[in-house]
């Protein structure tokens, strides 16, 4: 069975189109160094195709974004998975930053396992008062089967259809109690959201016995309080010098 890791990374202006560059280059060279074996490809809007040389050395194959009504909006990854050319993928966010081996992964999910391996977020439920479970799909496995296929497929048209510009993942997470797919869930050691961990007040002894265990970070590396919890990994400036992002 084939199985590989997806990007997806789109832009509406000069501005997007440099910090997708930025940020899905960044991974890519983590998810190569910590995870050699995971083949990658990468779906790109036409602005983000001219800088296509400096992908070459990382992605296997480069696929033109399919939908561009969704270019430099979140929406752009809901295609990740239709235009997969693997039967297991990894759905990987541009601002990840893998940093230990994730090739295990792929073993949650397939043929007589689960559709999707993903994790829930540090706030548990959504804000709705509904008491539905808010998921996270910045680091997401998936099993590319009729299931999936129809999920990702509704979460495109609510989205679409509500001209939606930030965060899917709300739409995703109340799509995942209707339709018919089996969830396995990752810890959030597998995708550790700094920015969404600002809102909890943990100290440096909880961060240097966390971080050490994280398989995925999840950050933009822009707020300060995000900044000074990635400082504190053992391995800051080893993680730095091999995204080649330079110290910060």
């Amino acid at each position: 069975m084939t199985k590989g890791a997806i990007f997806v990374a789109t832009s509406h202006d000069e501005k997007t189109r440099r910090n997708s560059i930025s940020e899905v280059m960044r991974s890519a060279r983590l998810l190569s160094r910590h995870s050699p074996k995971i083949e990658k490809t990468l779906v790109a809007s036409q602005s983000i195709l001219k800088a296509r040389d400096q992908f070459k050395p990382f992605f296997q194959s480069i696929i033109p974004s399919k939908y561009p009504e969704f270019d430099g909006c979140m929406g752009a990854k809901i295609q990740a998975l239709e235009q997969s050319p693997y039967e297991k993928t990894l759905i990987l966010d541009n601002d990840t930053l893998p940093i230990r081996d994730i090739s295990k992964g792929f073993d949650f999910v397939g043929v007589g396992k689960k559709d999707i391996a993903l994790s829930i977020a540090p706030n548990q439920e959504l804000k709705d008062g509904s008491g539905v479970t808010n998921f996270q799909n910045g680091v997401m496995f998936v099993h590319k089967n009729k299931r999936t296929s129809k999920l990702f497929k509704k979460w495109m048209g609510v989205v679409r259809d509500t001209d939606v510009k930030g965060p899917t993942r709300f739409i995703f997470s109340e799509l995942l109690l209707q339709e018919d797919v089996n969830i396995y869930a990752l810890s959030y050691l597998w995708n550790f959201r700094i920015d969404l961990l600002l809102d909890f007040d943990i100290t440096d002894k909880a961060l240097a016995k966390v971080l050490p265990r994280v398989r995925v970070l999840h950050t933009h590396l822009k707020r300060k309080k995000a900044i000074h919890i990635i400082k504190k990994h053992p391995k800051y400036k080893d993680i730095m010098i091999n995204s080649k992002t330079g110290e910060i």
